[in-house]
């Protein structure tokens, strides 16, 4: 009769879909369950288990936050060092990990410190009895945590009038839709996900997923994405208005370890498992890294995304225009607006995207260590109409700069590859980077290598194709100028 009874309260606790948290509202499964990609969906844990703190930094307090919850009163935060006339930061971890102030959350707010000191309330969220269980529930748990801080933002707006148009959240993994979850209680001002977690996320829902419409501006940073688990551990689809894809938002460079496997033999099973997962949680953390460069180390290169149909268009360097009203291009930055050098451009692209609620895929490439930043160049080489006849073969260039030369660049026309061949009066592009400034373009060195004799064309056995050029031009791409 007693274990009957124990059983009945179990099963009854197992089926409920719903919880509720008093002024928090009440939870449902029921919407964000997908028999494919969201098979497992688990109820969120209680407030109190998860135990949300919020460390606010500033100026006057550096290093030693004030530590708020968001059942906080009017004297709590009375008594900590929040400025309501300033700007606030919120950075938020995702699974598995909780605020340090000697990890990457404490970097971002040490280098905001650094840039702008007087600027900002930033404030440290840790949820991490939410995030150190298993993934599915650390999910489930992301509403409660997003629910919370919303909760805990209507606190700073009615005891300390802050403006909810100067919240920036910043995001990692499921923090990013932490960040989401508050969005869709009160629209914020700005919203940077940082390789949002993939996993029970591929369903395009907005209700689960990061949307346009949770900011007045949402940039994401894509570095390790996939449509499977097994493909990465972040998100390939893009969700926000701007969407950056560096080296293509998947492999990063510098991030491949499969390199390092002995190729005499044959690795056990578990090795290669290990070293796959190695290469993802490189790539995802890599989003982090992006995020922290100091703009003030970059020597004038910017990361510069280029709006493209895909990544290898922008690899042959067919997308190497901003635009005339710079629509095409956006520059993703840890300042952001707040950029002394590109902040105004920054406002500009955010009020388009406020305008026009475009949404854009913007791609870049980068080195695979600090200050990641690469100098991309698009060449443009037109040929003559009055060339005689299409050719196939190898075009080498030597760009000579005022400060450096890159040499060896070669342009391809095979019968194989993507060109086929050099037709009079067309243009052929290249995207080609170097990790230092080349200064001003001054000359360009150029060498031609015939290769391929048509069996088709009985003219090619007896003489070679002459390549006529009209002209060559090369734009430098990584630097907006913000006037």
């Amino acid at each position: 009769m007693h274990l009957h009874q124990i059983w009945i309260l179990l099963d009854d606790n197992f089926t409920k879909t719903e919880m509720c948290y008093g002024v928090l509202g009440c939870f449902s499964i029921n919407e964000f369950f997908d028999p494919i990609y969201g098979p497992v969906t688990l109820k969120p844990q209680s407030p109190e288990d998860i135990d949300v703190t919020y460390r606010l930094y500033t100026a006057e307090n550096k290093f030693k936050p004030d530590v708020l919850r968001a059942n906080m009163t009017r004297e709590d935060i009375a008594n900590t060092h929040f400025d309501p006339m300033k700007p606030s930061k919120f950075i938020i971890h995702g699974y598995g990990d909780s605020f340090d102030d000697m990890e990457w959350m404490g970097d971002i707010k040490d280098l905001f410190m650094k840039l702008v000191p007087e600027e900002f309330n930033i404030f440290g969220v840790d949820w991490s009895k939410g995030a150190e269980t298993n993934y599915m529930q650390a999910v489930a748990n992301t509403r409660v945590v997003g629910a919370l801080t919303a909760h805990f933002i209507n606190k700073l707006v009615q005891f300390e009038n802050a403006r909810i148009d100067n919240i920036h959240f910043i995001g990692f993994n499921l923090g990013a839709y932490i960040s989401s979850y508050v969005g869709t209680y009160q629209k914020i001002g700005r919203l940077t996900g940082l390789d949002p977690a993939g996993p029970d996320f591929y369903k395009d829902n907005p209700k689960s997923r990061l949307d346009p419409t949770d900011a007045t501006y949402v940039e994401v940073l894509h570095t390790d994405g996939g449509n499977l688990i097994i493909e990465g551990l972040g998100l390939e689809d893009a969700v926000g208005h701007d969407d950056y894809y560096p080296n293509g938002g998947a492999q990063q460079p510098g991030c491949d370890f499969t390199k390092f496997i002995n190729g005499a033999s044959l690795p056990e099973v578990e090795v290669v498992s290990d070293i796959t997962s190695l290469n993802h949680i490189c790539n995802h953390q890599r989003s982090l890294q992006l995020f922290l460069v100091n703009p003030k180390t970059l020597d004038e290169c910017q990361f510069v995304g280029y709006e493209c149909k895909d990544y290898n268009d922008f690899l042959a360097g067919k997308c190497g225009d901003c635009g005339q009203d710079n629509s095409k291009c956006a520059v993703f930055g840890f300042l952001g607006n707040s950029d002394p050098v590109y902040g105004r451009f920054s406002a500009l692209q955010e009020n388009r995207a406020k305008s026009t609620n475009a949404r854009r895929k913007l791609y870049f490439k980068t080195d695979e260590s600090v200050p990641y930043c690469l100098f991309h160049y698009q060449l443009t080489i037109r040929f003559d109409r009055s060339m005689a006849r299409s050719a196939t073969g190898f075009i080498n260039m030597e760009l000579n700069g005022s400060m450096r030369n890159l040499t060896d660049i070669e342009m391809e026309a095979l019968l194989e590859k993507e060109i086929e061949s050099f037709q009079p009066g067309h243009n052929y592009t290249k995207l080609v980077t170097s990790i230092k400034s080349l200064g001003s373009v001054e000359t360009i060195k150029l060498s031609w290598k015939f290769e391929g004799v048509q069996l088709f064309d009985p003219t090619t056995l007896f003489s070679f194709p002459k390549l006529k050029i009209a002209n060559i031009e090369v734009k430098y791409m990584s630097n907006i100028d913000p006037e």
